[in-house]
């Protein structure tokens, strides 16, 4: 009795079946709800919706009710709802007699304003072609009118009815009149400037950037001097033509950048010198009397550092002998420690000056140390001291810096084996994943439903030409069945390009391919799904297409994918596809339902 409930009255006419698509008596679940002409007699109406008998049945007690509604009765409590004695739906029986006349009973017109008055078994088919019927506007504007004013309404009034544009030739609501005359800006015919060929705007970009051939281009040599600009069909021949000159551009380059590259080596060697001076000269731990002369003989300018040096020193009544590692110096303060030994470089020519020579070559000749320096042995050991200690502090320095090297050579070697390990990882659940997605397309058995997100991006590229076509992940028939494809080219193609969605359908390549019958018979269905929010407006786009054995698309594939595909070129209007809630989120939804034949369709 449920699969009963469930189906439709076995009773009911031809003349009274109810058409469910257009909202009239949707459900017949109850009896005819009309105004009868003359009033409706008792003995034609259910005691249950006290509406007119629909499919009339008569119980062994002799009352009359709705099929479905003593159906429904008796499911709860199996009596007669009128004098409650034990009933069952195997007592029930058909009356046609009753059925007949309710059906020759005078009926009005439900719709307001119309009184036209026929027989309830005419009153549907008056009821679809009835001027005062309201029905909603087809292109969702939120308007309902009586379906005499239908053509006035599509004409005059609707503001989402479609309009054809004089220029590019595509279909687009009117509301969106002033957004379609921005991008129809794109599709007028403009001249390149290089080839004088006309093509769209839109893909005038790319004919100068990678076809026209009168477009100038730079050289490859650019960087290194050659900055002249070609047609691209000349740029060959210039490369052929000017090979030694792009050989003395990198010549050039070559040169210039030794050059730099010596100057930046002296200028390392001299900085090595000079440290290497500075730190023999605070090295020098005996006393300057005791030195022969035939050993050391200095220039002024490293006697008067090394003195200065001493009077540096011993001037400076705190000397830091803290040889911890933990103590950094301070090189800024060492620089400028030099910077006053060449500073006190005039004290010592005028100090020294005239006890080494009277002649004027004294300042640039080499000079002895003499005796008269044996009362500075101690300023002279306190000044080595010191540098002695900036000497181990840069030691520790050294150490500290060597030990710190390893520690991030230790943390580096684990952080590439941490790397390692990941990327171990990602591969293994990258290989799940894959396998999970082949698992839902092995099981879908031939509905697969295809989401293309981020549709506004793709659609600017198909418009562009960067990506014209896509395809969706191959799925089955049934786990052990035909593998396909379905393929989408969001600017459509040949004709409808620009205008019109286009949807194909290939075979692939599947593991049973050689179990299955060849070639492919069956049914495909295309479907594109409807978003919107309220139930009652969405309209789902559907074709259907059977496969023909004589067609290349429906043999057994030998690539991967067959290049022949089967499908609608102007699947729908690209316009109404983004503007009547096909698209939410940025995405739209392909629905594919396939049905195989088992055997062969001849």
């Amino acid at each position: 009795m449920e699969d009963i409930l469930e189906q439709r009255s076995p009773m009911s006419s031809p003349d009274v079946v109810t058409n469910e698509t257009n909202g009239f008596d949707q459900g017949a679940t109850v009896g005819y709800d009309y105004e009868f002409i003359p009033t409706l007699d008792n003995k034609y109406m259910c005691p249950i919706c006290l509406l007119a008998l629909r499919d009339p049945v008569q119980t062994s007690c002799g009352h009359r009710f709705c099929h479905l509604c003593i159906l429904r009765c008796i499911r709860n409590q199996a009596r007669c709802p009128v004098d409650q004695i034990p009933l069952s739906s195997k007592q029930l029986f058909q009356d046609r007699s009753a059925h007949r006349e309710v059906l020759d009973l005078k009926v009005k017109c439900s719709n307001d304003g119309c009184d036209v008055v026929l027989e309830l078994r005419h009153m549907q088919k008056h009821h679809d072609i009835c001027p005062f019927l309201q029905v909603p506007c087809k292109y969702y504007c939120g308007v309902t009118f009586a379906l005499s004013e239908s053509h006035f309404h599509y004409e005059s009034q609707c503001t989402h009815r479609p309009v054809r544009c004089s220029v590019c030739q595509q279909t687009y609501p009117l509301n969106a009149a002033m957004a379609h005359e921005e991008d129809c800006k794109q599709h007028e015919p403009v001249e390149c400037e290089h080839c004088k060929h006309k093509f769209k705007r839109y893909r005038l970009n790319q004919h100068i950037s990678g076809e026209c051939p009168q477009a100038p281009i730079k050289c490859v040599f650019d960087n290194v001097g050659c900055h002249k600009q070609h047609p691209r069909h000349h740029i060959e021949e210039h490369m052929k033509k000017s090979t030694q000159v792009h050989l003395q551009y990198l010549l050039s380059t070559v040169t210039a950048l030794q050059k730099q590259s010596n100057t930046l080596q002296e200028s390392l060697m001299k900085a090595q010198e000079n440290f290497k001076t500075f730190n023999v000269i605070s090295s020098q731990s005996a006393p300057l009397s005791q030195v022969p002369p035939s050993t050391k003989i200095l220039d002024l300018d490293e006697l008067s550092c090394t003195i200065t040096n001493i009077n540096l020193y011993d001037s400076d009544s705190e000397i830091h002998h803290d040889t911890s590692p933990a103590t950094e110096v301070d090189e800024k303060d060492e620089f400028d420690e030099i910077a006053l030994i060449k500073a006190s470089h005039k004290q010592l020519e005028e100090r020294y000056g005239r006890s080494a020579s009277s002649s004027s070559s004294v300042a640039s000749s080499p000079v002895v140390l003499p005796n008269t320096f044996n009362t500075t042995d101690v300023c002279t050991c306190k000044a080595a001291a010191g540098l002695k200690v900036l000497q181990n502090k840069h030691t520790d320095h050294d150490e500290k810096i060597v030990s710190l090297d390893h520690h991030v050579r230790e943390l580096v070697a684990k952080m590439e084996n941490q790397v390692l390990q990941m990327k171990d990882i990602n591969t293994k659940l990258s290989a799940v994943e894959q396998r999970l997605e082949q698992q839902e397309l092995r099981c879908c058995n031939g509905l697969y439903y295809w989401k293309i997100k981020e549709y506004a991006k793709l659609r600017r590229a198909a418009t562009i030409g960067d990506m014209p076509v896509l395809h969706s992940p191959g799925f089955y028939t049934s786990p052990q069945g035909y593998r396909m494809c379905i393929r989408a080219n969001l600017d459509g193609v040949e004709n409808a390009q620009g205008t019109h969605l286009s949807l194909f359908v290939h075979i692939m390549k599947g593991e049973y391919d050689d179990f299955l019958t060849w070639p492919f018979y069956g049914t495909i269905t295309l479907t594109i799904i409807n978003q919107r929010e309220l139930p009652s407006q969405r309209m789902n786009i559907s074709e259907t297409l059977e496969a023909r054995s004589n067609l290349m698309a429906f043999q057994r594939p030998t690539t991967e994918r067959n290049q022949k595909g089967y499908g609608y070129i102007d699947f729908y209007p690209l316009r109404m596809l983004e503007t009547n809630g096909f698209t939410k989120n940025n995405t739209l939804v392909i629905k594919a339902q396939v049905r195989v034949y088992e055997n062969p369709v001849k």
